[in-house]
């Protein structure tokens, strides 16, 4: 499988852009990240690739059904994520459940602004 070189660069921009960020906010807010910033940070950065790969390989055995297709893939996800958060503040980090939730949901949104952009505009584009 070719995955579209387009996405492998905006993808590591994205995900570069990201690290940056979050090298450079504790200096301009003073505050430390905790450990697992940088983690549940990696975490997105990983899923989200694998996602895409699954999502592009189901998208080119199929001829068509591209919205729906986008949409079981986004609800998939969602439902990984959401089983991932509730098993790691519930087993493993109790103690900084409230601020582990707020990094989670900003990554989230992060990469899915990514992923609805970068999606809507091959849609695009392949309907031309």
């Amino acid at each position: 499988m070719k995955l579209d070189s387009s996405y492998i660069k905006q993808f590591l921009f994205y995900s570069l852009f990201g690290v940056f960020i979050l090298i450079l906010l504790p200096y301009f807010i003073g505050v430390q990240f905790k450990n697992f910033v940088s983690m549940t940070y990696l975490f997105f950065v990983i899923t989200s690739y694998i996602f895409h790969l699954i999502f592009e390989k189901v998208n080119n055995n199929k001829s068509g059904g591209f919205i729906m297709l986008y949409l079981a893939t986004t609800m998939g996800k969602m439902l990984f994520y959401v089983t991932c958060l509730i098993l790691y503040v519930f087993v493993i980090e109790r103690v900084n459940a409230k601020e582990f939730i707020v990094y989670f949901f900003v990554f989230y949104m992060y990469f899915y602004v990514f992923e609805f952009r970068f999606m809507a505009k091959s849609n695009r584009d392949n309907l031309k």
